[in-house]
């Protein structure tokens, strides 16, 4: 058994990050294919040592130098990470082309869904009730130019389509579980609030696992991860043009049923390759770190800077 010891600043306290990563294994065991993940704990000896997003205090660890990533969670147009604290890692994964370090992977980051369901209960779930049409998820978040952007095509949106559409989000019209805002409709709206190469969230994730078909506005390259007949690109800068797409597909009594097989593909594809476990046990048994090395009693420190603490809260709070 490969052990991994993984820290990360995100999800909340200890067992709310137990729970976080637990809940994308099979029994929730936090075991994926001969992989053991402990989050967040203080086990003395692993074979890997992962670190997602930061560190909130300093870290001892035995294990191999050449076994040692940093995940970056977030865009270069919200955060740059210090590039010495990149240089205690001997692997970075990350969607910024602009990071500076010797062995670097462009990737997406590996955030897990929002809905309250685990693995198994997603992986059982063969067929979703549909009985609405289009939901519109965005919040009143002002933030950036980017937030701006999405909830001004948001509201236009659903003054389009009127009573077909329902509009959801913090500061507008809350809920307590995501899967309760994707999976009666066929159909919704996902936006990523920035446009990166590889920055690809549960934003489109999450419709995937309840079977609901998204519009998205994202990554140029979110092909190499899902199916492309399981998503519509839109443009959020282009209202006319994407209202008029949006309105053709929902249109079609066909289109759903037709591309309902791509659309469960891409759910197999997040829960299995896309999520952080699945997508870190990928990565190490494709080679990128070796198992069978010498370990080293290593000491890594927290980034210098704590603009990760504006991300802890965001990532608290929920993916609206």
């Amino acid at each position: 058994m490969i052990i991994v010891k993984l820290s990360t600043p995100l999800f909340g306290q200890s067992q709310e990050v137990l729970a976080n990563i637990v809940k994308q294994t099979p029994s929730c065991l936090g075991k994926w294919e001969g992989i053991q993940f402990h989050a967040n704990t203080d086990i003395e000896s692993c074979d890997f040592y992962i670190v997602f997003e930061g560190l909130e205090k300093k870290e001892k660890v035995l294990c191999p130098p050449q076994n040692t990533v940093f995940v970056a969670a977030e865009p270069s147009s919200l955060k740059r990470y210090d590039e010495s604290f990149l240089a205690q890692f001997a692997t970075i994964i990350t969607c910024q082309r602009g990071i500076k370090h010797g062995n670097k992977y462009y990737n997406q980051p590996g955030h897990t869904w929002f809905i309250k369901k685990n693995y198994d209960e997603l992986m059982r779930t063969a067929s979703v009730q549909k009985n609405k049409l289009l939901s519109i998820i965005t919040s009143n978040k002002q933030d950036s130019e980017g937030h701006k952007k999405r909830y001004e095509f948001c509201m236009k949106l659903k003054e389009y389509f009127g009573d077909s559409a329902d509009l959801y989000g913090r500061g507008i019209h809350e809920f307590e579980d995501k899967w309760d805002v994707l999976a009666p409709y066929k159909y919704s709206v996902a936006i990523e609030n920035y446009i990166e190469l590889d920055w690809v969230t549960e934003k489109i994730g999450d419709c995937f696992l309840a079977h609901t078909f998204p519009f998205y506005y994202g990554a140029p390259n979110v092909s190499i991860y899902y199916r492309e007949e399981s998503f519509v690109n839109i443009d959020i800068e282009n209202f006319e043009l994407s209202s008029k797409n949006i309105e053709e597909v929902v249109s079609d009594k066909f289109h759903y049923k037709n591309n309902l097989p791509a659309l469960l593909d891409s759910k197999t594809r997040y829960l299995n390759n896309v999520s952080l476990v699945p997508m870190l046990h990928n990565f190490i048994m494709g080679g990128i770190c070796k198992e069978k090395q010498d370990k080293e009693q290593m000491v890594f420190y927290p980034e210098k800077s704590k603009a990760f603490l504006f991300f802890k809260k965001m990532f608290k709070r929920g993916s609206n």
